[in-house]
């Protein structure tokens, strides 16, 4: 009996470790995606202020400017209640941004109907450029 409780205890400390690690490890040598906004927190049914703005960024953290063609970035909630938008009064859905030739940042609104904490994740088609996540809060 006692051995099973401390294999479920190790279990789920190991798992929780290791979660974090990933999410705060070292960005990539490559060109990745870096969420250049602090975490939204504030109430639930309200469109998310100021834009967040995600960068294309060199594995030193300077912005990369992109060449050629246009770069479309999608966004995923951890919860079916998140929403993203293409304006401040999160009145126009999108599920993806442009990072135009001549810039090296898009972004995005978004808003919840549920209270909670929630993750977002951006991350080009095919992963070309890592996955960037952040943790935002919704309050009552």
């Amino acid at each position: 009996g006692d051995g099973d409780g401390d294999g479920d205890g190790d279990g789920d400390g190991d798992g929780d470790g290791d979660g974090d690690g990933d999410g705060d490890g070292d960005p990539p040598d490559g060109p990745h995606l870096y969420f250049l906004d602090d975490p939204y927190v504030g109430p639930r049914q309200t469109c998310s202020s100021p834009k967040h703005d995600i960068q294309l960024r060199d594995g030193d953290g300077n912005p990369v400017v992109v060449e050629g063609q246009s770069i479309y970035v999608n966004m995923y909630g951890s919860a079916p209640e998140i929403d993203f938008f293409s304006d401040p009064t999160c009145l126009s859905p999108i599920d993806m941004f442009e990072i135009p030739v001549g810039q090296s940042q898009g972004g995005f609104y978004f808003m919840s109907d549920t209270a909670g904490s929630f993750t977002i994740q951006v991350q080009v088609p095919g992963g070309a450029y890592g996955t960037a996540t952040q943790d935002q809060v919704f309050v009552p």
